[in-house]
């Protein structure tokens, strides 16, 4: 009863009645003048003010209820794993591409890439699909970009040559590139993940931080 008291649009009940108990001998719109129309108002209004609310609170629902669809939950998460957000996270956003990747973290985003464009992990939620879309597309940049300005001089490591002046002008120019490719694409790994949290799909724990920040560039 007391949820019901708080509503806002109670008092439209009576809020005209007590206006055309004290200013029966005033002027006023027609409307105020007949009881007849006061109550029909009103309780017009109460009923379109209760649909609305009543809108609202299944659309809630929805979202608290919503049950994933197992095929695109089963799909999400290996993509995840694929990807390994902590590994994505710690050594490659968080890293300057002045000092390189780990070879490893440039691998599984090669991997992620490849698994999310098979035509079999087509995801048929088309929100989640659009976001795993857009993640791919940044990745896919970085990855065509960061392999030109980054070789292997080792086993575990990509990074940009720095034998010479020419090569660190170049470096120079691709170094902030790489880095906004880099926060564009964790930052739609977030949305992604505020998604799958908010519709259940996440089996794995495996989410960003919040707010982590780049390391300082190694001058060498």
């Amino acid at each position: 009863m007391q949820k019901l008291l708080d509503k806002w649009y109670f008092g439209l009940i009576i809020l005209p009645i007590i206006t055309n108990y004290f200013t029966d001998y005033v002027k006023l719109p027609y409307l105020f003048k007949n009881w007849n129309y006061t109550f029909i108002f009103s309780l017009s209004i109460l009923v379109i003010a209760l649909l609305y609310d009543n809108v609202i609170l299944k659309r809630n629902l929805k979202k608290i209820n919503y049950i994933p669809n197992d095929r695109d939950k089963k799909i999400i998460n290996k993509l995840l794993e694929l990807l390994d957000v902590p590994s994505y996270q710690k050594d490659i956003y968080e890293q300057d591409s002045w000092n390189g990747y780990k070879k490893k973290a440039l691998d599984n985003i090669y991997d992620f890439i490849e698994e999310a464009e098979l035509i079999n992990n087509k995801i048929s939620d088309k929100v989640l699909n659009k976001l795993v879309e857009d993640l791919v597309g940044v990745l896919k940049k970085f990855s065509v970009y960061s392999g030109n300005n980054l070789y292997s001089d080792s086993k575990h490591y990509y990074i940009p040559d720095k034998n010479s002046e020419m090569n660190i002008k170049k470096l120079e120019k691709a170094q902030p590139v790489m880095n906004q490719m880099t926060t564009e694409a964790f930052n739609k790994l977030n949305v992604l993940f505020d998604f799958c949290i908010e519709k259940n799909y996440l089996t794995i724990n495996t989410e960003p931080s919040v707010e982590p920040t780049k390391l300082d560039p190694v001058q060498n």
